[in-house]
């Protein structure tokens, strides 16, 4: 799974593994476009078991401070998940216990450079 904030600087990102449990994906790709990450998890999940499709979000946390993470906002049948909500609704990378509702960053962006 992901785990740097550093890794911030890519939108979106799609884990894979045949272990749906796994601490460290087999391949975790970065990308710019959200079309050609979901192209590249589809092609992926024919390969392996588990994948993963996340982006960078905000979300509140139960605290009420906003915090910035990994989302994981659509996933493979092979990870034992259940049902995908699709975007603004996954699980953070660092808090995975229950669905989330979140602003992504690619949202956020297109805001400001609106107003």
């Amino acid at each position: 799974m992901i785990e740097s904030a550093d890794q911030f600087t890519t939108p979106f990102a799609v884990e894979c593994s045949n272990d749906p449990n796994c601490e460290e994906a087999a391949i975790c790709r970065f990308f710019e476009d959200l079309r050609e990450a979901q192209t590249f998890a589809e092609v992926q999940a024919q390969r392996f078991r588990a994948v993963w499709l996340c982006e960078i979000g905000f979300y509140e946390t139960r605290q009420g401070l906003e915090r910035t993470d990994w989302i994981y906002f659509w996933w493979s049948e092979g990870t034992n998940w259940g049902e995908c909500s699709g975007r603004r609704m996954g699980y953070p990378c660092d808090y995975q216990s229950e669905l989330t509702s979140y602003e992504p960053l690619v949202d956020r962006e297109a805001k400001k450079r609106a107003s």
